[in-house]
């Protein structure tokens, strides 16, 4: 039996092309069936002000794919060393009293 330091192909992910048409209005779980982030990392996204931009009508949300493809594109990076997007910061989840 031969051991090898290198992982099963079936173990690791292939990389997911990130294409979006323009004009079309995603669902969150539109979403979560062609990208690596499941309909809760949407929803923290949202709840934080930290993702893509989306509207809401009555209680279904939704993302235009020229809009998701922005808030990719601006999160490229070739190297660590580069400054992240600043993101706002979290409220408080209960105001603390003195």
């Amino acid at each position: 039996m031969t051991t090898s330091n290198e992982p099963d192909v079936q173990t690791v992910p292939a990389a997911v092309p990130l294409r979006f048409e323009a004009d079309r209005w995603y669902t969150p779980d539109e979403l979560a069936a062609i990208t690596p982030w499941s309909t809760a990392s949407f929803a923290a996204w949202r709840c934080a002000g930290s993702g893509p931009a989306y509207t809401k009508i009555g209680r279904r949300i939704f993302y235009r794919g020229g809009d998701l493809a922005q808030f990719f594109t601006d999160r490229l990076r070739s190297s660590t060393a580069e400054q992240a997007i600043a993101r706002p910061s979290k409220p408080f989840a209960r105001e603390v009293r003195s």
